[in-house]
């Protein structure tokens, strides 16, 4: 849950930040109306730029607004059965763990689960359907005598 709201905060932030640069932006074209064309290029790419990072971030941010309810309330989906675990290292620290089952990949932060190693398990999950978030995991390692029933 804790990555949930960090990245929703993340992207509703970016998504505020450009909005507001956009309309400061869009204020000082028409306050000024400025005459050269040298001067207005780097205001309308800028402007540009900041209907990129509205767009891009903005639509996850939606997807996770429309789930808030659920997370607040803790309200969850349960999923288990055979998992490939998948680790997705970054440079920066932040990994993000990959739970991949044939109908799902559900995603989780590696602060919660440092130890992890990928592999194949017996999974038990429990999640967020719309951004595919996942709150808990339990895995059972796959010994031989389980792969041959």
């Amino acid at each position: 849950m804790v990555s949930y709201f960090s990245t929703f905060l993340m992207f509703g932030s970016l998504c505020l930040l450009a909005s507001i640069i956009l309309v400061t932006l869009i204020t000082m074209l028409m306050k000024h109306k400025i005459k050269k064309i040298s001067t207005l290029i780097p205001t309308i790419l800028l402007g540009l730029l900041c209907i990129t990072i509205i767009i891009f971030p903005g639509r996850y941010f939606l997807f996770s607004l429309t789930e808030l309810p659920d997370v607040l309330s803790n309200n969850t989906q349960r999923y288990k059965g055979m998992c490939d675990i998948e680790i997705n290292k970054s440079s920066r620290g932040g990994d993000l763990i990959y739970v991949n089952f044939e109908k799902y990949s559900i995603h989780f932060s590696s602060l919660e689960y440092k130890d992890l190693q990928e592999g194949t398990y017996d999974c038990k999950v429990e999640y967020y359907p719309i951004t595919e978030s996942g709150d808990t995991l339990q895995l059972d390692q796959i010994t031989d005598d389980k792969k041959a029933i």
